[in-house]
Protein backbone atom coordinates (compact mmCIF):
# COMPACT_ATOMS: atom_id res chain seq x y z
CA UNK A 1 0.00 0.00 0.00
CA UNK A 2 1.23 3.75 -1.07
CA UNK A 3 1.04 6.04 1.86
CA UNK A 4 0.23 9.31 1.11
CA UNK A 5 2.97 11.96 1.69
CA UNK A 6 2.99 13.99 5.33
CA UNK A 7 2.74 17.54 4.48
CA UNK A 8 4.90 19.35 7.72
CA UNK A 9 3.95 23.11 8.79
CA UNK A 10 7.16 24.72 8.09
CA UNK A 11 8.50 27.81 9.45
CA UNK A 12 11.94 28.45 8.30
CA UNK A 13 14.82 29.24 10.76
CA UNK A 14 18.20 29.60 10.11
CA UNK A 15 20.46 26.79 11.19
CA UNK A 16 22.07 27.19 15.07
CA UNK A 17 18.77 29.26 16.09
CA UNK A 18 17.29 26.83 18.29
CA UNK A 19 20.77 26.51 20.06
CA UNK A 20 20.57 30.97 20.23
CA UNK A 21 16.96 30.96 21.18
CA UNK A 22 17.80 29.05 23.73
CA UNK A 23 20.52 31.05 25.46
CA UNK A 24 18.31 33.82 24.82
CA UNK A 25 15.54 32.19 26.62
CA UNK A 26 17.61 31.38 29.64
CA UNK A 27 18.72 35.16 29.71
CA UNK A 28 15.22 36.17 29.77
CA UNK A 29 14.52 33.93 32.31
CA UNK A 30 16.91 34.56 34.61
CA UNK A 31 16.13 38.58 34.66
CA UNK A 32 11.79 37.46 34.86
CA UNK A 33 12.51 34.89 37.72
CA UNK A 34 15.02 37.11 39.06
CA UNK A 35 17.08 33.60 40.05
CA UNK A 36 19.75 32.59 37.92
CA UNK A 37 19.23 28.97 36.53
CA UNK A 38 22.10 26.76 37.85
CA UNK A 39 25.18 26.36 35.88
CA UNK A 40 24.66 22.96 35.38
CA UNK A 41 21.44 23.37 33.65
CA UNK A 42 22.75 26.05 31.23
CA UNK A 43 25.72 23.62 30.33
CA UNK A 44 23.33 20.91 29.68
CA UNK A 45 20.73 22.64 27.79
CA UNK A 46 23.38 24.78 25.52
CA UNK A 47 25.23 21.33 24.78
CA UNK A 48 22.03 19.24 23.78
CA UNK A 49 21.23 22.30 21.71
CA UNK A 50 24.34 22.31 19.96
CA UNK A 51 25.18 18.92 19.32
CA UNK A 52 21.53 17.16 19.10
CA UNK A 53 23.53 14.27 20.48
CA UNK A 54 21.74 11.10 22.02
CA UNK A 55 24.20 11.05 24.96
CA UNK A 56 23.97 15.16 25.83
CA UNK A 57 19.86 14.08 25.69
CA UNK A 58 20.60 11.79 28.11
CA UNK A 59 22.43 13.97 30.33
CA UNK A 60 19.79 16.59 29.95
CA UNK A 61 17.37 14.32 30.72
CA UNK A 62 18.48 12.81 33.70
CA UNK A 63 19.26 16.46 35.42
CA UNK A 64 15.40 17.13 34.40
CA UNK A 65 14.29 14.02 36.06
CA UNK A 66 16.36 15.16 39.30
CA UNK A 67 15.49 18.82 39.73
CA UNK A 68 12.64 20.24 41.04
CA UNK A 69 10.03 22.79 40.82
CA UNK A 70 10.61 25.60 37.98
CA UNK A 71 14.03 24.24 37.15
CA UNK A 72 12.71 21.13 36.58
CA UNK A 73 9.92 22.85 34.39
CA UNK A 74 13.33 24.75 32.66
CA UNK A 75 15.16 21.36 32.00
CA UNK A 76 12.15 19.80 30.47
CA UNK A 77 11.12 22.94 28.38
CA UNK A 78 14.90 22.70 26.89
CA UNK A 79 14.45 19.17 25.76
CA UNK A 80 11.51 20.30 24.25
CA UNK A 81 13.36 22.81 22.17
CA UNK A 82 16.12 19.75 21.59
CA UNK A 83 14.40 17.63 20.30
CA UNK A 84 12.17 20.25 18.41
CA UNK A 85 15.11 21.25 16.56
CA UNK A 86 16.54 17.87 15.56
CA UNK A 87 12.66 17.35 14.02
CA UNK A 88 11.82 14.66 16.72
CA UNK A 89 8.29 16.44 17.44
CA UNK A 90 6.47 13.05 19.42
CA UNK A 91 9.47 13.93 21.82
CA UNK A 92 9.31 17.01 22.01
CA UNK A 93 5.60 17.38 22.47
CA UNK A 94 6.16 14.90 25.73
CA UNK A 95 8.95 17.86 26.66
CA UNK A 96 6.57 20.57 26.43
CA UNK A 97 3.65 18.64 28.48
CA UNK A 98 6.37 18.19 31.29
CA UNK A 99 7.27 21.66 31.43
CA UNK A 100 3.32 22.92 31.77
CA UNK A 101 4.24 24.60 35.01
CA UNK A 102 6.92 26.57 33.71
CA UNK A 103 5.71 30.19 34.94
CA UNK A 104 7.89 32.42 32.77
CA UNK A 105 8.13 32.06 28.77
CA UNK A 106 4.39 30.18 28.33
CA UNK A 107 3.97 31.83 25.38
CA UNK A 108 7.12 30.01 24.10
CA UNK A 109 6.17 27.11 25.94
CA UNK A 110 2.88 26.70 24.28
CA UNK A 111 3.74 28.07 20.67
CA UNK A 112 6.62 25.42 20.14
CA UNK A 113 4.45 22.28 21.92
CA UNK A 114 1.55 23.56 19.40
CA UNK A 115 4.03 23.38 16.73
CA UNK A 116 5.21 20.36 17.53
CA UNK A 117 1.73 18.90 17.92
CA UNK A 118 1.13 20.26 14.14
CA UNK A 119 4.06 19.13 13.11
CA UNK A 120 3.40 15.20 14.20
CA UNK A 121 -0.30 15.78 12.55
CA UNK A 122 -2.26 15.76 15.64
CA UNK A 123 -3.80 18.82 14.16
CA UNK A 124 -6.66 18.69 16.43
CA UNK A 125 -4.87 18.75 19.77
CA UNK A 126 -2.50 21.92 18.42
CA UNK A 127 -5.57 23.69 17.55
CA UNK A 128 -7.02 23.16 21.21
CA UNK A 129 -3.30 24.19 22.44
CA UNK A 130 -3.27 27.47 20.86
CA UNK A 131 -6.72 28.69 20.28
CA UNK A 132 -6.59 31.18 23.38
CA UNK A 133 -3.01 32.16 22.47
CA UNK A 134 -3.64 35.74 21.51
CA UNK A 135 -5.66 36.27 24.39
CA UNK A 136 -3.30 34.99 26.87
CA UNK A 137 -0.01 36.47 25.41
CA UNK A 138 -1.34 39.60 23.44
CA UNK A 139 2.27 41.34 23.14
CA UNK A 140 3.76 37.93 22.21
CA UNK A 141 6.37 38.18 19.13
CA UNK A 142 4.58 34.32 18.63
CA UNK A 143 1.05 35.53 17.94
CA UNK A 144 0.68 35.71 14.46
CA UNK A 145 2.51 32.49 14.07
CA UNK A 146 0.60 30.83 16.62
CA UNK A 147 -2.68 31.58 15.03
CA UNK A 148 -1.52 30.64 11.43
CA UNK A 149 -0.71 26.95 12.71
CA UNK A 150 -3.93 26.91 14.33
CA UNK A 151 -5.91 28.07 10.84
CA UNK A 152 -3.84 25.27 8.97
CA UNK A 153 -4.21 22.54 11.69
CA UNK A 154 -8.46 23.36 12.10
CA UNK A 155 -8.62 23.03 8.36
CA UNK A 156 -6.56 19.75 8.68
CA UNK A 157 -8.69 18.46 11.48
CA UNK A 158 -11.92 19.22 8.89
CA UNK A 159 -13.12 21.89 11.27
CA UNK A 160 -13.55 24.15 8.61
CA UNK A 161 -16.46 26.01 10.48
CA UNK A 162 -13.76 26.81 12.84
CA UNK A 163 -11.40 28.30 10.45
CA UNK A 164 -13.17 30.29 8.51
CA UNK A 165 -13.47 33.27 10.37
CA UNK A 166 -10.46 33.49 11.63
CA UNK A 167 -9.77 33.56 7.99
CA UNK A 168 -11.78 36.49 7.23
Amino acid sequence: KLKPPRHRIRVREAPGAFALRFVFLLLVSTLCLRAEPSPELSRLGSRYLATAASSDRAALSRYAQSARGEEAALAHFALGMGDHGADKFAAAAEEFSLAESLSELRDYLLYYHGRSLAQEEDFPAAASLLSNFSDQFPKSRLGARAERIRVESLIRAQRLDEARPLLA
